[in-house]
């Protein structure tokens, strides 16, 4: 390849459209905010799931079932004694969110998924602007939930708060499974794929093409060594 058709192809991939805008996350700041983000995709998904929901908190949950534990505690110390708790089956989830003024002052680094003996938990906070107030979220789900819902539930509360620019919503609920997602089929059909953020590994790599085609300015000449002074 010469200089010049390496030249017009880094300049065409410079002047490619950018991508489509990514759908908003909804705006989380009440019990009643996820109640309208979740009811829909939950009842889709799981229709018998028992969805409670008051000022302070909102909860859901479905195959769920009684198991005998015994308490972990911070030092990794097992107690000896058991107690009874209801979590998720296999194919189940148990979702609560609770609401509380200022910020969240917890102890866990947030977001988080716990391991845990029978089943993940995954715990998250969403602030609201200011930190007026935040949403406590703790989602626990079995090894063999809905791969659909699980995705979107996780994408709703923000699982990838710190990505999510980068990253298109999970396809809209009621996909097959394995189905691409609306930006995959839009490529397959002619158009353009979305371009990833500029990164230092990308910013590096394109300097070190143009260095290759010799568009890049030449490095300085080293200094040549001091005589020594005897």
């Amino acid at each position: 390849m010469t200089r010049a058709r390496l030249a017009l192809a880094v300049a065409a991939l410079l002047a490619a459209p950018a991508a489509s805008p990514q759908p908003e996350i909804p705006r989380l700041v009440t019990t009643a905010d996820v109640r309208a983000a979740l009811e829909a995709l939950i009842r889709r998904h799981y229709p018998a799931a028992e969805i409670s929901v008051t000022a302070t908190a909102f909860s859901a949950s479905a195959g769920t079932m009684p198991f005998t534990l015994h308490r972990i505690y911070r030092d990794a110390s097992i107690s000896r004694e058991t107690y009874r708790a209801v979590g998720p089956g296999r194919d189940g989830f148990a979702l609560q969110v609770s609401y509380s003024t200022g910020r969240y002052t917890g102890p866990l680094a947030t977001p988080q998924t716990l391991r845990e003996p029978y089943w993940s938990t995954f715990v998250n906070e969403v602030a609201a602007a200011g930190d007026s107030s935040h949403l406590w979220v703790s989602c626990s789900y079995g090894a063999g939930v809905k791969k659909e819902f699980h995705e979107r539930l996780l994408w709703v509360l923000r699982a990838s708060r710190r990505r999510t620019w980068n990253r298109a919503a999970p396809a809209e609920i009621g996909a097959g499974r394995g189905e691409r997602s609306a930006v995959a089929r839009g490529a397959a059909a002619g158009g353009a794929r979305p371009r990833g953020p500029v990164t230092r590994r990308s910013r590096r790599y394109f300097f070190k093409t143009l260095s290759w085609a010799g568009l890049a300015a030449p490095a300085a000449p080293a200094a040549a060594p001091a005589a020594r002074v005897r």
